[in-house]
């Protein structure tokens, strides 16, 4: 089992909880740090290791003696405990993040395990896991790329069912998910409005300008950069996929996020065709190793998160 820790980016969320609102990012992260803080000590030192004894006899699962309370008390949580369950191998679960902010990235360097990253290109995605593993201070990481991909058994195949599946989308549905995520209505702008045009604006917020600039193309309209922005992906043969995946392994990425176009067809496709090519070069394994999922990540290294990470610290009890 593993653990993608998000603190969400969507203002619906907030109000769900009772925020009004989303807050902000530095305030999302501090209740991020006081919420795993909370779990390390539930999953980490609520149960000793032998709490658990199982005398059918005497009629006993665990001695009450070693199961604890924690304790808990931070600025946004307050957890007693004790945890309700007896600890898994791992005791924490495998902890994934996403977080790509500067905020984010120093998250992800105390403690993920596992990093989902945002690149398009290889050259790109260098820096980020330079300054990723910079941020875990020698711990092991492994860094994720998402990619989606439309198989072909030519490249002039995989780029015509590409473009088919592109003709069934609309410019307003790519516009409505990309104002979701960017928090800005994106249909006030026009999506007729040239791209040129909208990055003289006055006031366009950094992460709406992070868009405009993503292309030079200043003769695009807004809704075909939106659409395109939406559907960046490798069309293709199974060995050129394979190739584009074996770049990303060259600059430090440990493997994809594979994304689906279609579902369940993206996946199927790629088990089928990609998946062989993939082994024959040997860059995927063939077989799972036995263990934990921690265990399959980081081989050798038992089910255990190691210190220095931060649930392994000590609680005064």
């Amino acid at each position: 089992m593993a653990w993608n820790i998000v603190t969400t980016f969507l203002a619906g969320a907030g109000r769900n909880l009772g925020h009004g609102g989303l807050p902000d990012r530095d305030s999302r992260y501090a209740r991020a740090e006081d919420y795993v803080q909370a779990v390390y000590k539930l999953w980490e030192h609520s149960w000793e290791d032998d709490a658990v004894v199982r005398d059918r006899d005497r009629r006993q699962f665990a001695d009450p003696a070693k199961v604890h309370e924690i304790n808990h008390s931070g600025p946004y949580y307050t957890v007693y405990g004790p945890h309700l369950s007896e600890p898994s191998p791992q005791r924490t679960p495998l902890l994934f993040q996403a977080g790509m902010s500067p905020t984010g990235r120093s998250f992800a360097g105390r403690h993920a395990e596992a990093l989902f990253i945002r690149a398009t290109t290889p050259a790109a995605a260098a820096q980020v896991v330079a300054d990723v593993r910079r941020a875990a201070a020698g711990r092991a990481v492994r860094i994720f790329v998402p990619q989606a991909y439309v198989v072909g058994s030519t490249e002039e195949e995989a780029r015509r069912r590409s473009e088919e599946l592109l003709s069934r989308q609309t410019i307003e549905g790519n516009l409505a998910r990309m104002s979701v995520f960017l928090h800005h209505d994106f249909a006030s702008d026009g999506s007729s409005t040239p791209v040129g045009e909208l990055r003289k604006r006055p006031g366009i917020a950094q992460p709406v300008r992070d868009l405009l600039n993503a292309t030079d193309r200043d003769d695009w309209t807004l809704g075909e950069l939106i659409r395109w922005i939406g559907n960046k992906r490798l069309a293709g043969t199974p060995e050129q996929i394979a190739d584009s995946i074996g770049s990303w392994q060259a600059v430090g990425v440990d493997g994809i996020n594979l994304q689906y176009v279609v579902s369940p067809t993206s996946f199927a496709e790629f088990v089928d065709h990609v998946v062989p090519v993939l082994q024959a070069r040997g860059l995927l394994q063939s077989s799972y190793r036995p263990g934990t999922l921690r265990e399959k990540f980081f081989p050798g290294n038992g089910p255990r998160l190691r210190p220095p990470h931060p649930a392994r610290g000590q609680i005064t009890r």
